[in-house]
Protein backbone atom coordinates (compact mmCIF):
# COMPACT_ATOMS: atom_id res chain seq x y z
CA UNK A 1 0.00 0.00 0.00
CA UNK A 2 2.79 2.39 0.95
CA UNK A 3 4.64 1.56 -2.27
CA UNK A 4 1.58 2.39 -4.40
CA UNK A 5 1.10 5.68 -2.57
CA UNK A 6 4.78 6.52 -3.01
CA UNK A 7 4.69 5.72 -6.73
CA UNK A 8 1.50 7.70 -7.33
CA UNK A 9 2.84 10.75 -5.47
CA UNK A 10 6.12 10.48 -7.36
CA UNK A 11 4.27 10.42 -10.69
CA UNK A 12 2.11 13.36 -9.60
CA UNK A 13 5.16 15.42 -8.59
CA UNK A 14 6.88 14.58 -11.89
CA UNK A 15 3.80 15.75 -13.83
CA UNK A 16 3.70 18.98 -11.82
CA UNK A 17 7.38 19.67 -12.48
CA UNK A 18 6.89 19.05 -16.23
CA UNK A 19 3.88 21.37 -16.37
CA UNK A 20 5.71 23.99 -14.31
CA UNK A 21 8.67 23.85 -16.67
CA UNK A 22 6.34 24.19 -19.68
CA UNK A 23 4.45 27.17 -18.21
CA UNK A 24 7.63 28.99 -17.19
CA UNK A 25 9.09 28.58 -20.68
CA UNK A 26 5.85 29.79 -22.26
CA UNK A 27 6.03 33.04 -20.27
CA UNK A 28 9.31 34.02 -21.99
CA UNK A 29 10.91 35.71 -19.00
CA UNK A 30 7.99 37.92 -18.02
CA UNK A 31 8.12 39.33 -14.53
CA UNK A 32 5.68 37.07 -12.69
CA UNK A 33 5.80 35.57 -9.25
CA UNK A 34 7.22 32.06 -9.16
CA UNK A 35 4.86 31.23 -6.32
CA UNK A 36 1.76 32.19 -8.30
CA UNK A 37 2.91 30.05 -11.23
CA UNK A 38 3.40 27.08 -8.90
CA UNK A 39 -0.04 27.55 -7.34
CA UNK A 40 -1.61 27.78 -10.80
CA UNK A 41 0.06 24.58 -12.03
CA UNK A 42 -0.69 22.63 -8.85
CA UNK A 43 -4.33 23.77 -8.90
CA UNK A 44 -4.75 22.66 -12.52
CA UNK A 45 -3.23 19.26 -11.80
CA UNK A 46 -5.35 18.76 -8.67
CA UNK A 47 -8.50 19.55 -10.66
CA UNK A 48 -7.48 17.05 -13.34
CA UNK A 49 -6.73 14.41 -10.69
CA UNK A 50 -10.05 14.92 -8.90
CA UNK A 51 -12.03 14.73 -12.12
CA UNK A 52 -9.99 11.71 -13.20
CA UNK A 53 -10.78 9.84 -9.98
CA UNK A 54 -14.47 10.71 -10.30
CA UNK A 55 -14.62 9.54 -13.90
CA UNK A 56 -12.77 6.33 -13.01
CA UNK A 57 -15.34 5.57 -10.34
CA UNK A 58 -18.13 6.40 -12.80
CA UNK A 59 -16.53 4.03 -15.31
CA UNK A 60 -16.44 1.17 -12.78
CA UNK A 61 -20.03 1.84 -11.71
CA UNK A 62 -21.16 1.98 -15.34
CA UNK A 63 -19.50 -1.33 -16.15
CA UNK A 64 -21.14 -2.93 -13.13
CA UNK A 65 -24.50 -1.52 -14.21
CA UNK A 66 -24.06 -2.82 -17.75
CA UNK A 67 -23.11 -6.22 -16.34
CA UNK A 68 -26.24 -6.30 -14.17
CA UNK A 69 -28.67 -5.11 -16.83
CA UNK A 70 -27.40 -7.28 -19.67
CA UNK A 71 -26.50 -10.37 -17.62
CA UNK A 72 -29.21 -12.46 -19.26
CA UNK A 73 -28.20 -11.41 -22.78
CA UNK A 74 -25.63 -13.01 -24.97
CA UNK A 75 -22.00 -12.33 -24.17
CA UNK A 76 -21.51 -9.91 -27.06
CA UNK A 77 -24.25 -7.50 -25.94
CA UNK A 78 -22.66 -6.51 -22.60
CA UNK A 79 -19.18 -6.52 -24.15
CA UNK A 80 -20.29 -4.21 -26.95
CA UNK A 81 -22.15 -1.91 -24.54
CA UNK A 82 -19.12 -1.81 -22.24
CA UNK A 83 -16.83 -0.94 -25.16
CA UNK A 84 -19.12 1.87 -26.29
CA UNK A 85 -19.44 3.17 -22.73
CA UNK A 86 -15.69 3.01 -22.18
CA UNK A 87 -15.00 4.78 -25.48
CA UNK A 88 -17.42 7.61 -24.68
CA UNK A 89 -16.01 8.05 -21.19
CA UNK A 90 -12.45 8.01 -22.54
CA UNK A 91 -13.38 10.72 -25.07
CA UNK A 92 -14.93 12.86 -22.32
CA UNK A 93 -11.86 12.43 -20.12
CA UNK A 94 -9.46 13.21 -22.96
CA UNK A 95 -11.49 16.28 -23.91
CA UNK A 96 -11.53 17.57 -20.34
CA UNK A 97 -7.78 17.07 -19.83
CA UNK A 98 -7.02 18.73 -23.17
CA UNK A 99 -9.27 21.66 -22.27
CA UNK A 100 -7.63 22.12 -18.87
CA UNK A 101 -4.14 21.90 -20.39
CA UNK A 102 -5.01 24.67 -22.83
CA UNK A 103 -5.95 27.13 -20.08
CA UNK A 104 -3.17 29.74 -20.16
CA UNK A 105 -1.46 31.24 -17.18
CA UNK A 106 -3.82 34.11 -16.25
CA UNK A 107 -1.25 36.78 -15.51
CA UNK A 108 0.67 36.57 -18.79
CA UNK A 109 0.07 39.11 -21.51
Amino acid sequence: MFLLLFVSLRIFSHIISQQLHRVIHSLDGEAVSSRSVRVFVIYKELVKAAVGVSLSLAWIAGLLYIGEVFAASLLLVPVFCALVYSSVLFAVTYGFVTFVDLIPYPFSR
